[in-house]
């Protein structure tokens, strides 16, 4: 056990996939830093065994640590070390996004609106997936990052239509280097068909290595990014960065269609290319950190 003087832990508990690490490594960060507490990666264990330590409430992946002062996780792997370190310690857990197992099995949820969450005892709505929080940077006017998706649920992609936007984007920013990167959703022959530019660097997202987007985000001032790639869009617009959406028609009834149309309605998003000198690219963007946000909830609910 930790001695009295011993600094207080946070366990974050990790199942490895990218999109779910990035959000608990948001929350952690921001927690983290206004709690003064440090953050300890633990590796979740899911299947039988693991229900049957949640069921007999031992946690043998922390048995040799201090206990925490909170625990966090996101991802149905990652749900039944919750339960276990929470039976376990008595610590408070927080899971992130909608649990696939009762809500009252943790201190609390924090999820977005656009999964149908709504605000309760146990339960935090988010804008959209929580995102880092700003980094310093000079959010350079010469700079721009255009970052393409594909095919999902709640727009449709069209790409001949994304590369004639970006033909067209770069044109209209000549003075504005552009760097475009696709990623895993981006059909493998569709980087091919964009029209070269002397002010657009193409990547694949297979060549960008770690950290490359928030280090991108905090230098550029422009981003331009697909709709249905929301959780870019919320991580640029976290970023600080003024934030245009190409145009994509949304799939009827996609509750994340609705939460990016009521983006645009409050001027925090730029819908279709805008000219050259529209004002809204020079206005500062209404800013959005919801990890710090919900790290302020939770600090006071449960840390206090």
């Amino acid at each position: 056990m930790a001695s009295p003087n011993s600094p207080k832990s946070l366990w974050r508990l990790v199942d490895g996939k990218p999109g779910h690490m990035k959000q608990t490594s948001a929350l952690a960060s921001a927690i983290a830093r206004r709690a003064g507490l440090t953050v300890v990666d633990i590796p979740a264990v899911a299947g039988i065994g693991a229900w049957w330590d949640a069921l007999v409430g031992r946690f043998p992946a922390g048995a040799s640590l201090p206990t925490p002062a909170l625990v966090l996780g996101a991802g149905h792997a990652t749900h039944a070390s919750l339960v276990a370190a929470r039976r376990a310690t008595g610590a408070p857990v927080v899971v992130v996004m909608s649990p696939s197992v009762p809500a009252g099995w943790f201190d609390l949820v924090v999820a977005p609106r656009h999964d149908g969450a709504i605000d309760g005892p146990r339960v935090l709505t988010t804008r959209g997936a929580l995102a880092p929080s700003p980094r310093p940077g000079t959010h350079d006017p010469r700079r721009g990052v255009i970052l393409v998706g594909g095919p999902s649920r709640h727009f449709t992609f069209d790409g001949a239509s994304i590369q004639r936007q970006i033909a067209s984007l770069v044109q209209r920013f000549p003075d504005v280097e552009w760097t475009l990167s696709t990623s895993r959703r981006t059909p493998a022959d569709w980087l091919a068909g964009v029209v070269p530019a002397p002010n657009l660097t193409a990547l694949s997202h297979e060549s960008t290595p770690p950290g490359w987007l928030e280090e991108t985000f905090a230098d550029a001032r422009y981003a331009c990014v697909t709709p249905d790639s929301v959780s870019m869009v919320y991580e640029a617009l976290t970023a600080g960065c003024r934030t245009v959406l190409f145009s994509a028609a949304p799939i009827r009834g996609s509750k994340i269609a609705e939460g990016i149309d009521e983006l645009v309605s409050e001027r925090r998003l730029i819908a279709g290319i805008p000219e050259r000198h529209d004002p809204r690219l020079d206005s500062a963007p209404v800013p959005l950190d919801e990890a710090a946000r919900c790290a302020d909830v939770i600090i006071e609910r449960f840390l206090r």
